[in-house]
């Protein structure tokens, strides 16, 4: 029996609503289902009361109320949202939306997501997984907004709080936030591309992260607050964007830095692609206060690569890039699938890291 189902029509002017009695009202098995230029009726369809996963093209634009009528059971939506979705008037309630919605995807190239999108997704009980992506939504349209705000997006997430900033692809075409609510599990993924388009010539965006990460993680602009950030996980790709924020995390307890792994056996794990090339000295032993903080300083090679390997030299360096760490402030070092190689700077290491 049909279990996914993908429409696709050519844009030929006006488009008449699909039949309400579509497979005569009865198809229990179908949970897939992918709409382009479909319009629909704001009412129920029976053979769609089983669907589960929907995914909509680029026209039409569906209101919420209509996707819960059509689609009462679903739980991963996929829609886009550009310049062209026309605006609305702000809702005079919160939209309804698929009671068992938990996960919203939508690719975009908006400033502001519109009126309706932003209040379903501030309602109470939250959408458990909501991603919004800028990268992708460059697709329909040539540019993103010069700045993206995500405080908005974020009204139901009052800590603790993980972040993690890496590059999807793993090439560095993009920039990935999730933040992480460590109590009700609330995730929130934001997506950009790296290299932005600007309005203004003489303020072209051409640094990794600075719209999305530097523009967004300041006291003023970060609404939970940055003292609910107690983890976060990053790249090497975006250390040198998210130093500064380590500094002004007060409740920073873990830092993890993800490391990619050679696919060749017995590799050793070397950053001189991240750093500067003068930078090949470690880090002196810091002085120790009379009482400190510790903050776990996690290095994980990503993916699992057997015979992984990193010199105490290599971790001196990377500490000496975490200068949130201080007199007050110490790391205690952790590896994930990776092993240490001896050498002459394990006790440096020693009296640097507890």
């Amino acid at each position: 029996m049909l279990q996914r189902l993908e429409i696709r029509l050519a844009y030929t002017g006006k488009t008449a609503p699909l039949n309400q009695d579509i497979f005569a009202g009865t198809c229990p098995k179908l949970r897939d289902v992918f709409l382009s230029r479909v319009p629909l009726l704001d009412r129920g369809y029976p053979a769609f009361q089983s669907v589960t996963r929907i995914e909509f093209g680029r026209r039409p634009v569906y209101r919420f109320s209509t996707i819960s009528q059509v689609f009462p059971r679903a739980q991963r939506l996929n829609m886009i949202l550009d310049s062209l979705s026309g605006d609305a008037p702000p809702p005079q309630h919160v939209p309804a939306r698929p009671p068992h919605l938990t996960r919203l995807r939508i690719w975009t190239t908006l400033n502001v997501l519109p009126p309706e999108v932003t209040a379903v997704l501030s309602a109470s009980p939250p959408i458990a997984d909501v991603e919004l992506d800028w990268w992708s939504g460059m697709r329909f349209d040539s540019a993103v907004p010069e700045y993206i705000s995500i405080s908005e997006y974020l009204q139901n997430m009052n800590g603790p709080l993980d972040l993690s900033v890496f590059s999807i692809d793993g090439g560095g075409f993009t920039t990935d936030i999730v933040l992480l609510d460590l109590k009700s599990g609330v995730k929130r993924t934001f997506r950009e591309p790296q290299l932005l388009e600007s309005d203004n010539e003489s303020n072209r965006r051409a640094l990794r992260g600075q719209d999305i990460v530097t523009y967004n993680f300041t006291e003023e602009r970060f609404r939970p607050g940055l003292s609910m950030i107690v983890a976060l996980h990053i790249e090497p790709l975006f250390w040198n964007e998210i130093d500064d924020l380590t500094r002004r995390l007060p409740a920073l307890q873990l830092v993890e830095l993800l490391v990619h792994g050679c696919p060749k056996n017995d590799s050793v794990i070397d950053v001189d692609r991240w750093m500067n090339q003068d930078d090949h000295f470690p880090v002196p032993p810091i002085p120790r206060a009379e009482s400190c903080r510790v903050v776990e300083l996690k290095i994980t090679a990503k993916p699992k690569t057997p015979g992984l390997k990193i010199r105490a030299f290599t971790i001196l360096r990377l500490i000496r890039h975490c200068h949130f760490l201080g007199p007050d402030v110490r790391a205690r070092v952790t590896l994930e699938n990776v092993s240490r190689i001896p050498c002459e700077y394990d006790g440096v290491l020693g009296s640097v890291a507890c």
